[in-house]
């Protein structure tokens, strides 16, 4: 009767200790928005089991099960590609700027570039279309106007009638084109979609969606189910490119 005792007590113990151990599902740069859906289905699938997390921060100590993010995970995890966030960068056709450079790029997106360089154009306005998220907070008086619109194609038409101007739209919106415009190198690198896709193109970030080989089996069916086409169209429908990888 005490031997039966102590088993069911180290059994109840196991059963604890299975029940508290934590999963993480980390999503970062706005992806944890993306995942929230799903995560609530998983969370309480396995709430008899585990203590589910989903976070956009790296927690000290705590390995994630599943990942969306910009490292590419190797060793026990499988990664795949799974979405491209960046621009394209427009200008008016009679604009002498030859193209732009990373360095450039900072200081777009900081606030601090108010002259094309190389050139004598001044830079009086950003025409864009998308999250204002990509807008600088903390403009300062007698920084460059940034002014949204809502449509990449209104954007461009408006660079079109300025050669001032610089038109700025998501990779997603890569078909829109305008007449009387032309899309700039990043250090000298074209948004073709080979150097999208393979991070040469320097106005673009790679997004992987990495799991753990050895996760529950729930979360390798999530891990399926971001994999899917269903997916990549609901990433084009929140204006993220979804990767070709595995098409």
């Amino acid at each position: 009767m005490k031997k039966a005792c102590v088993t069911i007590f180290l059994l109840s113990l196991v059963l604890l200790a299975q029940a508290s151990e934590k999963l993480l599902l980390l999503a970062e740069d706005g992806f944890h928005e993306f995942l929230k859906q799903d995560f609530h289905r998983l969370a309480l699938t396995l709430s008899n089991r585990y203590d589910c997390k989903l976070t956009s921060v790296p927690e000290a100590g705590v390995q994630p099960v599943l990942r969306i993010s910009t490292v590419k995970e190797s060793g026990n995890y499988k990664s795949v590609l799974f979405a491209v966030r960046g621009n394209l960068f427009f200008v008016n056709e009679k604009n002498p700027v030859e193209g732009l450079t990373s360095a450039d790029l900072k200081q777009i997106f900081s606030g601090t570039f108010r002259k094309w360089k190389r050139t004598s154009v001044p830079l009086r306005q950003i025409c864009y279309c998308g999250s204002s998220q990509i807008v600088p907070g903390n403009l300062e008086k007698g920084s460059v106007p940034w002014v949204r619109f809502p449509d990449p194609g209104f954007a461009l038409q408006m660079v079109a009638a300025d050669m001032t101007a610089l038109g700025i739209i998501s990779l997603v919106n890569a078909d829109v084109t305008a007449k009387d415009t032309r899309c700039l190198t990043v250090d000298g690198i074209t948004a073709t979609p080979g150097n999208v896709m393979s991070g040469k193109y320097p106005g673009a970030k790679l997004y992987y969606l990495s799991v753990r080989k050895d996760a529950p089996r729930e979360v390798q069916e999530l891990f399926q189910k971001l994999c899917s086409k269903q997916t990549k169209f609901k990433l084009l429908k929140a204006g993220i490119l979804p990767a070709v990888e595995g098409d």
